[in-house]
């Protein structure tokens, strides 16, 4: 292990694992610095999530398999179940998979519904279930072309290629803006799970600080199964510190009912319960 004797340097410490795979230990004030970064972006994200869907929905329309009727077809399954982006380096070194590396092997199909089991980051393994025809529909087609990996496109020569995660955060850049990746769905969906789990479970003015930690670590626990991450790891990283916020004052989704009610005939593209997160999120920024 190398060790930098600079304690305000970004990086504290460098090693190798058991793979031999080089592992870093970050300052914790340069760790905080990043997840408030990606905290504070998550409501621009948020407000490119109706124009993305509009934009994916014309290019799922695509007759042929081309790049951008396959990216879009990944985006709507990064939003559908939280997929990891994934890297060919990971996917050879350690044999775990995100959307981009995942094969065949890892996708079963069953009439509307896809199930996709593989393992996935610190050699977890990952079971997702996704019920959409139309989604289904192409997931078969683009699977059926030649090569191990699922997911391929026919370039403008008619040359068949395997997505890259390069490919697919490119798309997103296009669609959505210059600083949003693939990661990014994945904060804003842990953001709103543990949203609707809070909702769900309920706020009362009777509860005592013992109950009350126990539904925000319920509904954290709720997000890191989800995900597929420890519950520490969830709270930290994929979850907005302002829900929880809210909840500890007594302000769930359904607070905010009325607003959702007259938000939602202008909003087509976005559910119920993220138009309560965008509501809840920017009454805290106030």
């Amino acid at each position: 292990m190398e060790i930098n004797a600079k304690k305000t340097a970004k990086i504290l410490a460098t090693g190798r694992d058991d793979k031999n795979r080089k592992q870093y230990i970050y300052n914790p004030k340069y760790r905080e610095k990043q997840d408030q970064e990606k905290f504070d972006r998550i409501l621009k994200f948020a407000g490119e999530l109706e124009h993305m869907r509009r934009v994916t929905g014309q290019h799922l329309r695509k007759r042929k398999l081309v790049k951008e009727k396959v990216l879009a077809c990944m985006v709507r399954l990064l939003e559908a179940a939280y997929f990891r982006p994934g890297s060919d380096r990971y996917s050879k070194e350690n044999q775990s998979y995100g959307l981009t590396t995942m094969r065949s092997k890892h996708l079963q199909i069953e009439n509307e519904e896809l199930i996709f089991s593989y393992i996935g980051k610190s050699g977890k393994e990952q079971e997702r279930h996704i019920v959409d025809k139309k989604l289904a529909r192409i997931v078969q087609e683009i699977d059926d072309l030649p090569g191990y990996e699922i997911f391929k496109f026919i370039d403008e020569d008619g040359v068949k290629q395997d997505v890259k995660s390069d490919h697919l955060n490119a798309y997103i850049r296009d669609v959505m803006g210059d600083e949003f990746s693939a990661k990014d769905f994945r904060t804003w969906a842990g953001t709103v799970i543990a949203a609707m789990a809070l909702d769900e479970i309920g706020y009362s003015k009777k509860q005592d600080q013992k109950e009350l930690d126990s539904n925000i670590r319920n509904a954290v626990i709720k997000v890191s199964e989800r995900l597929g991450n420890t519950p520490s790891v969830a709270r930290s990283s994929y979850i907005d510190p302002r829900v929880i916020d809210e909840y500890i004052d007594g302000k769930t989704i359904n607070y905010f009912q009325k607003e959702i009610l007259r938000l939602l005939k202008v909003n087509e593209n976005l559910s119920r319960e993220e138009i309560g997160v965008l509501c809840m999120l920017k009454k805290k920024l106030k």
